[in-house]
């Protein structure tokens, strides 16, 4: 096994540890048909990354789309309630439109979903898998933490909070202190108010000194609850020796119509933008029909992992054994597999291929055989 593991890609051998994770936490693999119905998508576009979904007619007439969303179809297909949960994994491909190319990608993407009755030791349990997921990526990583109740409350505390929903949540996501402050003065906040609320965004990132700053602010309930819950989540994870591996950042905040307690993003050293996605979702379950039912998961997206974790020990180590018409191909076979052995990627060809370079090329019968 240890053999066939080192000729495997990056996204491969993630895959595999991830698989194995999940299995031994014991997610059951959730198999999605390609195609859903298009008007899933089309009443829930805010929940997506993107405005754009790939859709045809089918042989019956009805509108189809190929998948930009996974979360979407497991809870729209979930048998959960609120007394029988049900937890899953999956390997699927999504299609997105790429505003950068403006082309559709094929991506794929991992992830587990929790869907039932969400309590401490489910949320505690899903932020574990999602550290133990960026870990077996790359040692180096950090998981961002945030909590949808600093948003929400912040709107509550405010007189004219609603009127100014989208400037307030503009100004959270690009993290600026500076608007965010003369925003909430405009919203009618109180001068502590304001400067306490603008001092969380600015302290986003310690998770020690972040909770300080937010035990600090008054006339806000469920943030409070909200700190006293991630405080909890913080000394359990610290014990499972996760405690450099965290941030607190407000400044974290997703779809509030969907989202609600705790979200997450996940970075790993070499990728310069977020690989891991998640959070808790009841609103977006309530939504979809399911009464009493709450949701969390989270999705990772391997399709560029490659391309920046290319594994160059292993490109060095490659050859290409050149035979001819006379030599003995069992000969050949049992020199290949003696540098297969030494860990070398061998193939044996009678003609040079293009893409290796003079000292990757051997032909039989040289001193390396």
């Amino acid at each position: 096994m240890k053999d066939v593991l080192k000729y495997l890609t990056k996204d491969e051998k993630v895959y595999l540890s991830l698989l194995n994770l999940y299995e031994s936490m014991g997610f059951d693999k959730f198999k999605l048909h390609k195609f859903e119905d298009y008007s899933l998508y089309l009443k829930n576009k805010s929940f997506l990354t993107g405005e754009y979904v790939l859709t045809f007619t089918d042989n019956n007439g009805k509108l189809l789309a190929l998948k930009p969303d996974i979360t979407l179809s497991i809870v729209k297909n979930t048998k959960a309630t609120a007394c029988q949960s049900e937890k899953v994994y999956y390997h699927e491909n999504v299609y997105r439109f790429d505003k950068h190319s403006h082309e559709y990608k094929e991506i794929s993407q991992i992830g587990l979903e929790v869907l039932g009755n969400i309590d401490e030791a489910v949320e505690f349990e899903t932020v574990v898998m999602a550290l133990k997921s960026l870990e077996a990526i790359d040692e180096d990583f950090v998981l961002d933490v945030s909590h949808t109740a600093f948003f929400e409350d912040v709107l509550l505390a405010l007189p004219d909070g609603e009127k100014f929903k989208s400037q307030i949540a503009e100004c959270i996501r690009a993290k600026n202190p500076h608007d965010f402050l003369r925003t909430l003065e405009e919203a009618g906040a109180s001068n502590k108010f304001a400067a306490d609320a603008e001092e969380i965004l600015s302290f986003g990132g310690d998770f020690v000194k972040t909770l300080s700053a937010a035990a600090k602010l008054d006339r806000m309930p469920n943030f409070s609850k909200a700190v006293e819950g991630l405080q909890k989540l913080y000394l359990r994870l610290c014990e499972c020796g996760f405690s450099d591996k965290l941030r607190l950042d407000f400044s974290l905040l997703n779809d509030t119509d969907y989202y609600n307690g705790i979200i997450f993003q996940g970075y790993v050293k070499k990728v310069p933008h977020s690989v891991l996605s998640g959070g808790r979702y009841d609103r977006l379950v309530k939504k979809l029909g399911k009464n009493g039912v709450g949701g969390m998961g989270f999705a990772i997206y391997l399709s560029d992992m490659s391309a920046f974790y290319s594994d160059e020990k292993a490109a060095k180590k490659q050859r290409v054994i050149i035979y001819g018409e006379g030599d003995d191909i069992n000969a050949v076979e049992k020199a290949a597999d003696k540098l297969r052995q030494k860990g070398f990627r061998v193939r044996v060809e009678k003609n040079p291929p293009s893409g290796f370079k003079q000292n990757e090329i051997i032909f039989f019968g040289g001193e390396l055989c």
